[in-house]
């Protein structure tokens, strides 16, 4: 069975912005699989950025992982890849409502990595996806906490009209467990005993929008 990581561009964009793309080559030759983006997440880590000159480094620094083949733009199946999208969206972004309007949850980007899971299940593929939005992993984990994880987030009542997507049943990572494996395996390599860099990697994640709370780092420091 080949094996495969999905990457979505939240968590490719934490760790390009905490100068930890250079894990992802070492990482995948343990692996032994392959690490895939969609053409939608490239669109968003590469083509819409690419004219901003505040992200221009960080376009080239991720172009050069696709171009070394590290990081692989998945280009088949693309009309079956493109109608999963839709569906999925539809089916999610029609589940909640506030104020009377239907919450708009979940974008085409996030989502086609949910498709593109679905679609390499079908080719034996034993699959993974690497996400650091929240939302997103709640819908793959945990999609019966979704009401009261938009109600705290948006701070309005919010009302459930239909059942939301069937909850994939897939093991979804953070750049947070990436960047701890690498720690553990002596990828990275920095001053301190590990304890004290496996904080220092966890809370810059966390602040470049890794999804991960002050207990979960906590917790993971533990294993150090």
């Amino acid at each position: 069975m080949v094996k495969a990581l999905i990457f979505d561009s939240s968590s490719i964009i934490s760790l390009t912005l905490n100068d930890l793309l250079f894990i992802l080559k070492p990482l995948k030759e343990i692996y032994k699989g392959e690490f895939f983006i969609t053409s939608q997440i490239k669109r968003e880590l590469i083509t819409i950025p690419s004219n901003i000159k505040r992200f221009e480094l960080e376009v080239l620094m991720i172009k050069k992982l696709i171009e070394e083949g590290i990081i692989k733009v998945y280009n088949s199946d693309i009309n079956e890849l493109n109608k999963e999208v839709q569906s999925i969206m539809k089916i999610v972004n029609n589940t909640f409502k506030a104020k009377g309007e239907f919450i708009k949850i979940i974008h085409e980007g996030e989502t086609s990595i949910i498709a593109l899971r679905r679609i390499l299940n079908k080719k034996n593929y034993e699959v993974n996806i690497i996400v650091d939005e929240r939302v997103t992993r709640f819908i793959c984990e945990n999609s019966s906490n979704l009401q009261e994880i938009l109600e705290h987030k948006l701070h309005t009542p919010i009302k459930k009209i239909n059942n939301v997507l069937t909850e994939e049943k897939c093991t979804v990572l953070r750049s947070s467990e990436l960047a701890l494996i690498a720690l553990e395996k002596g990828i990275i390599n920095l001053p301190g005993n590990k304890k004290e860099v496996a904080d220092a990697l966890l809370y810059g994640l966390k602040y470049q929008g890794c999804a991960i709370t002050r207990e979960d780092i906590e917790k993971a420091k533990k294993m150090f």
